[in-house]
């Protein structure tokens, strides 16, 4: 196992630089990636080759600085990166027994080309970690380490209506050789899942409408002698616990909850455009 604290990359003369190309000892004149004091090169025979500060403290944090820094720096130098297909997955069991499951194919994945890379560049209010170009399309690209992707950095990305990937990291992955962590980056799938991607609001209303027709059905079949009104569901509350933390599921239970209160209120159910009014675009 490595210490968090220990690393192999450090800067010199302001780039990014591998333990195996510097001397050792503190004439390596490297400086940490995170906090900018000097290191120590420790290359011995035993422990692994590993940067330390000349100083004796200890810098956790460094593994995910540099993890973040090194990976933007390789999509500068790569001319395509693999995508995972996107399959837009929901189910939600029914007050009346049923589970309601719908399954859309969103993107097809594959190999994009890369036409041109903007960095930290701001974009409708938030900024994405990588911005990849490809043709006249664009897609977001977000570094994962520990921190995860907050909940109003998705919003805005949705707003943005641009397709949007996470990349997670270990921070072992911080230890593995320019390299590798390229070949990691440009093609390995299991590392990155989709954020975001504008056909998913189509998957998104394809599901709503299954749910509507599921609860049109039930009522009409469950209470065929009794006026539909007075057999409304039990209104439903949702809090963040219980929903996934990305923003269509999120965004899915409200639409829920806004449903059943819409039919206890008007005593009817929502018309076609009532209903997109109900769900949050």
């Amino acid at each position: 196992m490595h210490a968090s604290q220990n690393a192999v990359y450090a800067e010199l003369n302001g780039n990014l630089i591998h333990i195996s190309e510097v001397p050792r000892g503190a004439s390596c004149g490297c400086l940490c990636v995170k906090c900018g004091e000097p290191l120590i090169a420790r290359k011995g025979q035993i422990r692994q080759h590993h940067f330390a500060h000349l100083s004796g403290s200890e810098c956790h944090g460094v593994n995910e600085t540099i993890l973040h820094r090194l990976a933007k720096e390789i999509f500068q130098e790569i001319n395509s990166i693999a995508i995972p297909p996107y399959i837009f997955e929901k189910s939600r069991k029914l007050k009346h027994g049923p589970v309601l499951e719908h399954v859309e194919s969103v993107a097809r994945g594959g190999k994009v080309t890369i036409n041109r890379i903007d960095l930290e560049t701001a974009e409708n209010g938030f900024v994405p970690d990588v911005t990849l170009h490809s043709g006249y399309k664009k897609l977001f690209i977000e570094i994962a380490v520990t921190n995860k992707v907050k909940r109003e950095k998705l919003r805005l990305i949705r707003i943005s209506n641009q397709p949007a990937i996470e990349i997670t990291l270990k921070e072992e992955d911080a230890f593995l050789s320019r390299d590798e962590l390229r070949l990691k980056l440009q093609t390995n799938l299991e590392s990155k899942k989709w954020l975001f991607h504008p056909s998913q609001k189509d998957a998104e209303r394809n599901y709503l409408k299954k749910l509507q027709d599921e609860i049109r059905k039930y009522n009409a079949c469950a209470r065929p002698n009794r006026a539909r009104m007075t057999n409304l569901p039990v209104k439903k509350t949702f809090s963040r616990a219980t929903v996934n933390h990305n923003p269509s599921s999120w965004e899915l239970a409200i639409y829920d909850q806004n449903y059943f209160e819409f039919c206890r209120k008007h005593k009817r159910e929502p018309t076609d455009e009532e209903s997109r009014k109900l769900w949050p675009q």
